[in-house]
C-alpha cells in the first residue's frame, strides 16, 4: 500500500505532514478540487454579473429611464438667518416608471424631511415634513441619443409647520 503526505490546514483533525493512505489522500485532494471548482464558479458568476452592473449603472444615470429607484439627497445649509442656524433637508425621491408601449410614464415624488435650528431669536428649532412635489414625465421607452421627458409638476401643501413650507397648491411644467 502506498502512502502520501498531505498538508492540510490545522484544526480539521489533520496534522501537517501526516502520512495518509492513498484513499485518504484522494479524499483530501478531492475536497480541495471541489473547493477550487466552487471558487472558480463564483468568480465566473461575479465576472458575468459585472457586465450587468455596468449597464445598470449607465441606466441609473438617465433621469427618465425605465428603472425603479429610491435616491436620497441630503442638503445641509449653514448660516441661515441672523442666528447662523443650520438647516438639514433629506429629500426622499422615489421613482416609479410605468411602460405605456412606446412611451414611459415616469412618476417621481420628492418628500423633504427637514430639521432647522433656531433661525431667529426665540423661534426655536423645528423638524418635520416639507411640501411634497409630484412630477410626471412622458418619455420614449426606447433610449436614443437625446434624453427628454415632458410633464407636469404638482406641489402639495403637506408641510407639518409653517416654517417648513407654504400652505398653497402649485402646478407647472416639470
Amino acid at each position: 500500500m502506498s502512502t502520501c503526505v498531505a498538508h492540510a490546514p490545522m484544526g480539521r483533525g489533520m496534522k501537517m505532514g501526516k502520512l495518509y493512505s492513498r484513499k485518504e489522500c484522494r479524499i483530501v485532494t478531492d475536497g480541495y478540487r471541489h473547493l477550487i471548482t466552487v471558487l472558480l464558479l463564483m468568480l465566473a458568476a461575479a465576472t458575468a454579473h459585472a457586465g450587468g452592473e455596468e449597464a445598470l449603472a449607465k441606466e441609473s444615470q438617465n433621469p427618465v429611464a425605465n428603472i425603479i429607484s429610491l435616491p436620497l439627497e441630503n442638503n445641509l445649509d449653514f448660516g441661515v438667518g441672523p442666528e447662523d442656524a443650520r438647516v438639514n433637508t433629506l429629500n426622499l425621491k422615489p421613482v416609479y416608471p410605468v411602460n405605456l408601449g412606446k412611451l414611459n410614464l415616469i412618476n417621481r415624488v420628492i418628500a423633504p424631511l427637514v430639521y432647522q435650528e433656531e433661525r431667529f431669536e426665540g423661534e426655536g428649532s423645528q423638524s418635520g415634513l416639507g411640501n411634497i412635489t409630484y412630477q410626471a414625465f412622458l418619455s420614449p421607452a426606447a433610449p436614443s441619443e437625446i434624453i427628454w421627458g415632458l410633464g407636469p409638476a404638482v406641489i402639495l401643501p403637506t408641510n407639518t409647520d409653517d416654517r417648513l413650507g407654504v400652505d398653497k397648491w402649485s402646478m407647472g411644467p416639470a
